[in-house]
């Protein structure tokens, strides 16, 4: 018989040995150790129970204890070599696959509030080198702005708000360069009243109840969500070129008079539109 104490060192040896594939020589040990110790029929080596020499109903009963037995230690030594290594779910990867919302979204027209006309047509400042502020309109005051005294007064459907600025002086300070830039914007309180609006300061452009003017081909310039713009005699101020568009909720106007050159309200119309893009 093997002692009872010296099995459990046996076995004690599998499990405590560390390695990720058991240890050969154990493998060895444990079976030089069964084979050379005298048994019971009961309890005969590991190899003979194995070959079907058990008889009897405590036979397989021990065949069950010993793969338990052999169970427990495989489990104890954690056995990556029977079962393999169950890969867990990288905390780290977890959080980064839940989306961040982004910060850098920039502020569209469907968010301008009334605050941000002042902006918008560049209120206060010096609009273009050497162009000063003179004049500004503000709410409904500023809705006849590109429209003939004579027309009835503008009161378009979902009005918010609306604002007009005029600048005068001498662009780059060149005296051969007078220049009047004039700058509007109207904010209406959805798409669909921003486009019948829109429709409307055409017409007035382009009516001959209106200023009467053409479409004009040589400034064919991409503003806003629709645009269109004009070259001729307007606003009662000589020569003018007009830009006008629409984006989002907003109709929007810059435009230049009194003979100033075509680059000066085109460039200001840019840089309007820019500040929606």
């Amino acid at each position: 018989m093997i002692p009872e104490r010296d099995f459990d060192q046996v076995m004690r040896a599998w499990v405590d040995d560390g390695e990720e594939m058991l240890p050969q020589r154990y493998v060895h040990l444990a079976l030089d150790e069964v084979a050379q110790t005298q048994q019971r029929a009961a309890r005969s080596t590991l190899i003979e129970e194995l070959t079907n020499r058990f008889q009897g109903v405590a036979q397989p009963l021990a065949v069950a204890g010993m793969v338990v037995l052999a169970v427990v230690a495989v489990t104890l030594a954690g056995a990556p070599w029977l079962i393999g290594e169950v890969p867990r779910p990288s905390p780290t990867a977890t959080a980064s696959a839940t989306p961040t919302p982004s910060t850098s979204a920039l502020a569209t027209a469907g968010e301008i509030t009334g605050d941000d006309l002042r902006r918008i047509t560049f209120a206060d400042t010096e609009i273009l080198m050497g162009l000063d502020p003179v004049s500004s309109l503000e709410g409904r005051a500023a809705l006849q702005t590109g429209l003939r005294s004579s027309r009835p007064a503008f009161d378009p459907s979902g009005f918010v708000d609306a604002r007009y600025d005029e600048f005068r002086g001498l662009a780059n300070h060149d005296a051969r360069n007078p220049a009047v830039i004039g700058t509007y914007a109207l904010l209406l309180d959805s798409v669909g009243a921003a486009e019948a609006a829109y429709r409307f300061l055409v017409d007035e452009h382009e009516s001959s109840e209106g200023w009467g003017l053409e479409p004009d081909t040589a400034f064919q310039e991409a503003l806003g969500d629709e645009s269109v713009s004009y070259q001729g005699p307007a606003y009662e101020r000589g020569e003018a070129t007009i830009f006008l568009w629409r984006t989002d909720r907003l109709v929007l106007i810059a435009f230049g008079v009194e003979d100033t050159s075509p680059l000066q309200p085109l460039s200001v119309a840019r840089r309007m539109d820019g500040q929606l893009r």
